[in-house]
Parts: C-alpha cells; sequence; structure tokens
C-alpha cells in the first residue's frame, strides 16, 4: 500500500517524500501539527490529492482494505492517518515499518477504524 506510506510521511516529513525521518523529527512534527490547524489542514489535502491520483482500481482495493467507500475513501483514510498518528497510536516503528514497505496489521486495523 504506497499510499499509506506516502500519507504518513507526507504528515511526519511535511511532505517530503522518500525519506526517513528520525525519532526526534517524528515527535517534534507531532507535536507541531497539533497545535497547527493549517498545516495538518494543507497535509490532509495533500495526502487527499495524492489518494485521488491512484487507479480507480487502487482507490476501490483500498477502500475495501480499510472499510470505506471509494467515494469516501481519500478522505477518510487520511483522517484517519493524521488522526492516528496525532493520538500517539502510529508509533516511530510503525513509521519506520510503513517507510520500508511494511505495513503491520496494527496498522491495517487503525486505518479501519477500530
Amino acid at each position: 500500500m504506497k499510499i499509506l506510506h506516502a500519507a504518513v510521511v507526507a504528515v511526519l516529513s511535511f511532505g517530503l517524500t522518500g525519506c526517513v525521518v528520525s525519532e526526534q523529527k517524528f515527535v517534534q512534527s507531532r507535536t507541531i501539527i497539533k497545535s497547527r490547524p493549517d498545516i495538518r489542514a494543507k497535509l490532509i489535502n495533500e495526502c487527499v490529492r495524492d489518494a485521488n491520483a491512484l487507479s480507480k482500481d487502487k482507490r476501490e482495493l483500498y477502500a475495501e482494505l480499510v472499510d470505506l467507500t471509494p467515494a469516501t475513501f481519500s478522505q477518510g483514510y487520511c483522517r484517519r492517518v493524521m488522526r492516528s498518528y496525532l493520538s500517539g497510536r502510529i508509533t516511530y516503528q510503525d513509521y519506520k515499518d510503513m517507510a520500508h514497505g511494511k505495513p503491520t496489521l496494527r496498522i491495517l486495523r487503525m486505518l479501519k477504524g477500530k
């Protein structure tokens, strides 16, 4: 699920895709994003844009994986990623796993809103 990685990287590194940020930056970014609704909105919008750029088939598949409809996938998915990150449910280890293309079942459950 490359969109998972892209969304989390966008959230955690302020749009610097392809990078794995340090644990210190991971924590600092959470603090900044929590206190800055404008940054949070921008990151969600970037995530939605990237999700909308996926092929229809991929959006349908990913929507099914995270218990959303294809019509609500982009917004719902990106909001769940943000909420999970800001609440601390996405740990630095989760982030590193996703950055290396290894999303865990725990992450998928979070993205299902559970």
